[in-house]
């Protein structure tokens, strides 16, 4: 079913969940939806076995990575932390410092994950990158068709508007996919490395955030924003491909 206008304009005032959020947030959006793809614009006009024990504990330079069965790449096993990017980057750009190190980092544009890539890449010698469209939606059903990356049940999943209380959360605290990743729905939006269309020089969104509705975190939502936009709902994680 095509997504009315208000409901695609709608998740500009969900992330919001105070007054306070609302008067800093973006006061307009574009739109784009289809009957066959689900799918919204975040453009503001102002800017199978879980596979953990695959996974072994890594030094505190290295991100830990979840090999993708049957694939030859492997993802993040959480979302990138304001701790991770802060050792790289040497700040912490997020809104919601005060949840702590082991949350995810937010307020970063694609253009800002780039350079975060860059640096950790020259620091560790890998070879990381952020995963493509494919790779990520491959990856969050973990061998399942389910609505969301995990399961049917967006709670047990997922941090979003119904449960997070205004904020992103912990990683890792809710049930990982059938694969062992944390967090692929809600908690925080997820850059991925593609373009959404050959258009424009919009890229992907995947996965849903803490400030959205269930239906945005649905494993087959696509959104997608400029590469320079920055928001406290959007952060990320990395990939690799493996020999």
């Amino acid at each position: 079913m095509i997504m009315s206008q208000f409901k695609l304009c709608k998740l500009f005032v969900i992330v919001a969940a105070t007054t306070f959020y609302l008067n800093a947030f973006i006061p307009q959006c574009a739109f784009a939806a289809t009957k066959d793809s689900r799918t919204i614009n975040l453009i503001s006009s102002n800017s199978a076995v879980k596979s953990d024990k695959r996974t072994a504990v890594v030094p505190d330079d290295d991100i830990e990575m979840v090999p993708i069965p049957e694939k030859n790449y492997e993802l993040g096993k959480f979302d990138v932390t304001q701790k991770e990017w802060r050792d790289i980057m040497g700040s912490n750009p997020s809104k919601f410092t005060s949840c702590g190190d082991t949350c995810p980092v937010e307020q970063v544009s694609w253009a800002d994950v780039q350079e975060f890539i860059q640096k950790l890449n020259k620091k560790t010698g890998k070879n990381y990158r952020l995963p493509s469209e494919t790779e990520w939606e491959y990856a969050c059903y973990g061998g399942l068709q389910t609505n969301y990356c995990g399961g049917n049940l967006p709670n047990l999943v997922a941090w979003y508007k119904d449960n997070s209380n205004a904020s992103p959360h912990f990683i890792g605290k809710k049930q990982a996919n059938n694969y062992g990743l944390y967090d692929m729905s809600g908690n925080v939006l997820q850059w991925m490395e593609n373009k959404y269309d050959h258009g424009h020089d919009w890229r992907a969104l995947r996965g849903g955030s803490w400030g959205l509705e269930a239906d945005f975190l649905r494993a087959d939502f696509r959104s997608y924003s400029a590469p320079t936009f920055r928001s406290f709902i959007v952060g990320f994680r990395l990939a690799r491909s493996l020999p």
